[in-house]
């Protein structure tokens, strides 16, 4: 299922509407989520990495027909964190694409791209000098007139009412 363009826009509006974002906001979305993603995708390592490390021996006199091992809890713990993770993958899909619209609204492509580079493939500000090809300095000055415009389509979205 795909969703209209005109769906995704009222979905911006009611977002910039109700929680009144600057541009900084609306694109640092993307950076929280990924945080978010790193942080899970690091604790399934962890349950991974503890339910794979050899366990202590314990020796006693006790005797034991089988070492029985249940393994339920373990895919109960994977399958938690992987359903979370497949969520915010979900999310960070649909605030990219919110971004990739609202961007494309700029009429600069070096300003688009700016924001592109910078928060959708987190490229740093040296990366994307040598991208585009321009001083690092520029990068700084495209990535301020690009918040300015930014900021302006988002303001006209939050003032316009839906149709």
């Amino acid at each position: 299922m795909t969703i209209a363009r005109t769906d995704a826009v009222w979905w911006t509006q009611s977002v910039v509407e109700d929680y009144q974002v600057t541009a900084k906001e609306f694109l640092r979305r993307t950076i929280k989520i990924r945080r978010e993603i790193a942080e899970l995708e690091s604790r399934i390592q962890e349950v991974r990495a503890s339910h794979m490390s050899p366990k202590a021996i314990s020796y006693n006199d006790m005797p034991k027909a089988h070492n029985h091992t249940d393994l339920s809890d373990y895919y109960a713990r994977v399958e938690i964190y992987v359903d979370l993770l497949f969520e915010k993958e979900k999310e960070l899909l649909g605030v990219n694409a919110d971004i990739v619209m609202m961007v494309d609204r700029i009429e600069d492509p070096d300003e688009r791209r700016v924001l592109m580079l910078r928060y959708l493939d987190g490229k740093t500000w040296v990366a994307i000098a040598h991208a585009i090809p321009c001083s690092e300095r520029a990068v700084y000055y495209l990535h301020g007139r690009a918040l300015k415009h930014l900021d302006e389509i988002l303001q006209s979205i939050a003032e316009s009412k839906p149709v």
